[in-house]
């Protein structure tokens, strides 16, 4: 039995895989298998993956009639997949990266002392590369300016991530909690951060684990924050938060109502954070409730259009 099971999702990715699959052939963990779904890929990523796969029995490719689910779907679906396999830890791929050789040996030794049924999730922090490799910043997290939050991270987490999913592996007990993945998730691995952060245990390991490949089609990329100095970037990060905001307040509703079946000690700043929507629209109390609560982004402008949202949100969601 493999220790590792590693859940890659593709989609048109032909350009870097099989440099991301030769790194994680190269970890110094050799004990893994990597299950791999495409999501409906135009180019040869689908070529590319079985012919690695032919020449290397740990790389299984997924086929299904289910079409293109887009990137938490496709990951949804891997995970549903995990269900039904033994190994003890999960960890995630993007198509795109790099694995630097210690990435799954450094993970599995941070994860060493957590049991079994405890479900824990690990984060890392990745380096910052061009589509050539070259490096643009030795911290996305510096680069981004964003921290882990040891302390209550549930109440940062609700609305603001600052966990990597490239980076992350839990274990089975996790896995169990967070599947499926509820239509109302923001993208998977903000999902996995939530439901860690409220079951069980949200880690950190302060070090690089990865390059992370910034080439124009990323999904979720790093830029740095000096881009926004340009007004017009400004106002679509602004929109985009915005829209962000409010994906976070129905993935909270959705994490309530996981949280009936699983009772954890986060219920009350779940129902609380839930209780702000009950109260009218523009009432002075769902600010006042919110700084009691504890909840916000530690920034600035993001807590700002944070309170704006909860403001003028539809009451009674």
């Amino acid at each position: 039995m493999a220790n590792v099971l590693i859940l890659m999702g593709t989609y048109n990715g032909a350009r870097y895989i099989r440099e991301q699959i030769a790194s994680i052939q190269a970890q110094t963990v050799s004990d893994w298998v990597l299950l791999v779904r495409d999501d409906g890929s135009s180019d040869n990523t689908l070529e590319i993956i079985e012919e690695m796969a032919r020449k290397d029995g740990r790389i299984v490719l997924c086929q299904d009639d289910l079409g293109n689910l887009g990137v938490t779907g496709n990951f949804g679906q891997l995970m549903r997949l995990a269900q039904e396999r033994v190994e003890p830890w999960i960890a995630f791929a993007d198509q795109d990266d790099v694995w630097l050789p210690e990435k799954l040996a450094v993970s599995l030794a941070a994860l060493q002392p957590c049991g079994p049924s405890e479900a824990v999730l690990l984060h890392t922090d990745l380096q910052v590369v061009d589509a050539d490799l070259n490096l643009l910043h030795p911290s996305f997290l510096s680069y981004q300016h964003l921290r882990h939050v040891d302390v209550e991270p549930l109440k940062t987490l609700l609305v603001h991530n600052f966990v990597t999913g490239c980076t992350m592996v839990m274990n089975r007990a996790l896995l169990d909690l967070v599947t499926p993945i509820p239509t109302q998730a923001v993208l998977h691995d903000r999902w996995l951060a939530v439901c860690a952060a409220t079951w069980g245990q949200l880690l950190f390991l302060p070090q690089a684990t990865l390059k992370y490949r910034q080439h124009g089609g990323n999904v979720r990329g790093a830029g740095g924050v000096l881009r926004y100095l340009r007004p017009a970037a400004l106002l679509r990060k602004l929109a985009h938060t915005r829209g962000e905001l409010r994906a976070c307040f129905g993935q909270a509703d959705a994490l309530l109502a996981r949280e009936q079946t699983h009772l954890s000690g986060q219920h009350d700043v779940l129902n609380g954070f839930a209780a702000l929507f009950a109260l009218p629209r523009f009432s002075p109390r769902r600010l006042w409730r919110l700084r009691r609560l504890g909840v916000g982004t530690h920034k600035p402008l993001k807590d700002l259009l944070l309170w704006w949202e909860v403001l003028q949100a539809p009451r009674n969601r």
